[in-house]
């Protein structure tokens, strides 16, 4: 089965883990995401990981706690949609050093075969 991921099949995913997790913290962000680029977080996370990181520290106000709602918030469930054992570090460190391949990464992940 390829999996085929898309912002609206994200954000459900994210939203779900997201209330149970940190809850009212998702919402804070897609309001920053919707009002800084008119798209919620989960789109971000896959066309423009950059910008999420950008949000996420400004309000977290630390790279360290940036990254554990990176990690918990958004990454996590992305793997778990497109069922995925990829180290969740592994796509926090990309998202922070290299975040424009983040993109191509997620792509490669979703569309392996996961028969």
């Amino acid at each position: 089965m390829v999996v085929d991921i898309n912002a609206d099949f994200l954000d459900k995913v994210i939203t779900d883990r997201g209330r149970k997790i940190f809850p009212g913290l998702l919402n804070v962000l897609n309001t920053l995401c919707l009002r800084l680029y008119n798209v919620k977080c989960a789109n971000l996370l896959i066309t423009d990981p950059e910008k999420l990181l950008y949000i996420v520290v400004k309000h977290a106000g630390d790279i360290t706690t940036a990254k554990i709602i990176l990690r918990d918030l958004f990454i996590k469930p992305l793997l778990s949609a497109i069922d995925s054992a990829e180290s969740p570090d592994a796509l926090l460190n990309l998202i922070e050093s290299s975040p424009h391949l983040l993109k191509e990464k997620v792509w490669q992940l979703s569309t392996v075969n996961t028969t």
